[in-house]
């Protein structure tokens, strides 16, 4: 795994790139991520959220519709 950092509006988002994660999908991902982030999000869940966003929107996952309103 590559980390890699992604610097938005003065702050540092360090995100590591999955070794199956085409460049694409990985960009696609970092901004999933970004634009969710804020004060009240904690970032270690971002990330695993970032995931299942991932496999659903990308790679067409099916997931329980709980699961999927978590990621909004």
């Amino acid at each position: 795994m590559k980390e890699f950092d992604i610097e938005y509006n003065g702050t540092i988002f360090t995100i590591k790139k999955d070794t199956s994660e085409s460049t694409d999908v990985f960009l696609q991902r970092a901004w999933y991520i970004i634009n969710k982030s804020d004060k009240s999000n904690n970032f270690n869940e971002l990330i695993e959220k970032s995931l299942i966003w991932r496999n659903n929107t990308i790679y067409g996952m099916l997931y329980d519709q709980s699961i999927l309103n978590s990621i909004i």
